[in-house]
């Protein structure tokens, strides 16, 4: 599947096959098996200022269940 702006898949959405989309929103319950490549049109994004430091890993931001 190929998106020029947003694949959203919803709550009883099952998706297997493989994404390419600047943005993807899934649900929580919904099914998706494949792999996800994030493509921005270049003028997507507003222009953010450069960082010249390294990026942080912010464990706050990053959720894992086992």
């Amino acid at each position: 599947m190929t998106a020029e702006e947003t694949v959203e898949i919803r709550e009883s959405g099952k998706l297997r096959g493989n994404i390419t989309t600047p943005r993807l929103i899934i649900a929580d319950g919904a099914f998706f098996k494949g792999s996800v490549e994030m493509e921005r049109k270049p003028g997507m994004v507003k222009d953010k200022p450069a960082r010249d430091d390294k990026a942080v890993l912010r464990p706050e931001l990053l959720s894992v269940k086992s």
